[in-house]
């Protein structure tokens, strides 16, 4: 059996039934639950607060050089990183760091002889995620979609360049339309089954005895 572990945000939390539904009996998995530790993480209701930075320091005190439970690692990291403070007109890591922190993680990741995959970030919908409801929901916390497509691209730079490959949930998600959102980043659950099977299915095309 082979063991597979998930680090990653939102997302991923949201499709992690289905993609083990759909891996099947040869595989186990595990998500990890990421402890947040910065003070300036803005975690808005309902998210999992996993900015590249919490990512980094997660995989530096655990996986350095070693990771016994993991055949398999896939991990993603980018919608906590654009969470943008218009009032402060601050995003919450910017693009320098982002590269560095990704650049760091691969290495460690790589460094434990398991096989790497990284996830891009899903779609952000202007009129839905910054609406006036949603602002007034969430404080003065906003996404912006040109954020999220420069960041993606920094992302497969960084991660191509090291040896691992892209599954592209942005890509697959974006042709559900908008009406497969449920609030300002999550899926309805029909979606979040459909993502998990996409990714699922990837991993077992790639995975092939």
């Amino acid at each position: 059996m082979k063991k597979l572990l998930i680090l990653g945000d939102d997302i991923a939390y949201g499709y992690k039934k289905s993609f083990a539904e759909h891996l099947g009996d040869g595989y186990s998995v595990i998500f990890k639950e990421i402890p947040i530790h910065s003070k300036h993480n803005d975690c808005l209701e309902g998210e999992i607060c996993v900015d590249s930075g919490e990512l980094l320091s997660c995989v530096e005190s655990e996986y350095k050089d070693k990771c016994p439970d993991c055949d398999i690692i896939i991990f993603n990291c980018g919608l906590q990183d654009i969470k943008y403070n218009w009032m402060e007109e601050k995003i919450q890591i910017e693009k320098q760091q982002y590269e560095d922190n990704l650049i760091q993680i691969c290495d460690i990741l790589k460094n434990t002889g398991a096989s790497v995959y990284f996830v891009n970030s899903t779609p952000i919908y202007d009129e839905v995620h910054n609406s006036m409801g949603n602002i007034i929901k969430n404080g003065e916390i906003v996404r912006r979609p040109h954020d999220l497509e420069e960041y993606n691209k920094i992302a497969q730079r960084v991660v191509l360049k090291n040896g691992i490959p892209v599954i592209d949930l942005y890509s697959f998600t974006k042709a559900m339309g908008i009406s497969a959102v449920r609030d300002h980043i999550h899926y309805h659950e029909k979606y979040e089954n459909q993502q998990g099977k996409y990714i699922a299915d990837y991993i077992i095309n790639k995975n092939k005895d």
